[in-house]
């Protein structure tokens, strides 16, 4: 430029966007000045304005996410322990977690851990028979008991009733006895009925 050979524009371009581009530049021959050719324009990197405040704002963004992911993780943790300090049987940890998880999607904690409590206390649950914790999660199982108080009562119901039947069996199984008793025996030690002393009197 000092020597004639270069030119470049008084100011510089924006592109469609708004940024600041580049000067032109043009080349040309200090000894004549019909021989100034144009040459393909050199653009300088383009300068993005508040790019640092953007950055401050997608990381700051970023922050309150993870926070807010740890802070959901975390009541979820403690929501699934109560779960399974609860639940009668425990097996398969690390799937029961998963299955968990889904079915707070189609019901709240508290009524899945209702639902827990009241399988846990049916008295007609057998040990050996009890579910395993996803089968349980994956079937909705706690619409079986809507509260635990309901189902504590249904079950006081059902105990009724049982001991109602088994009363009326054992006073049936008494009659029958009675009836099928062997008939009484005489001083002979035949039956009454049969014995030719006892009849000849």
């Amino acid at each position: 430029m000092e020597h004639g050979y270069l030119t470049r524009s008084d100011e510089r371009e924006r592109n469609s966007s708004g940024h600041l581009g580049g000067y032109t530049y043009w080349t040309s021959s200090p000894v004549s000045s019909d021989a100034t050719t144009t040459a393909e324009p050199t653009l300088a990197e383009p300068t993005l304005a508040e790019t640092a405040h953007k950055k401050n704002i997608l990381k700051e963004e970023q922050v309150k996410e993870e926070t807010l992911n740890a802070s959901v993780d975390e009541e979820f943790q403690e929501q699934f322990k109560k779960f399974w300090e609860l639940y009668p049987r425990k097996i398969d940890k690390g799937r029961a977690v998963k299955d968990f998880r889904s079915a707070l999607k189609r019901a709240s904690f508290e009524v899945i851990l209702a639902g827990v409590a009241a399988y846990k206390d049916d008295p007609y649950r057998k040990p050996q028979f009890t579910k395993y914790p996803s089968s349980w999660l994956n079937a909705d199982a706690w619409d079986n008991f809507i509260t635990s108080s309901e189902a504590r009562e249904a079950t006081e119901k059902r105990r009724a009733k049982d001991l109602a039947y088994k009363d009326k069996y054992l006073e049936d199984q008494r009659s029958q006895e009675a009836l099928s008793a062997p008939a009484p025996k005489c001083e002979h030690g035949n039956t009454v009925a049969l014995c030719r002393r006892c009849l000849a009197r």
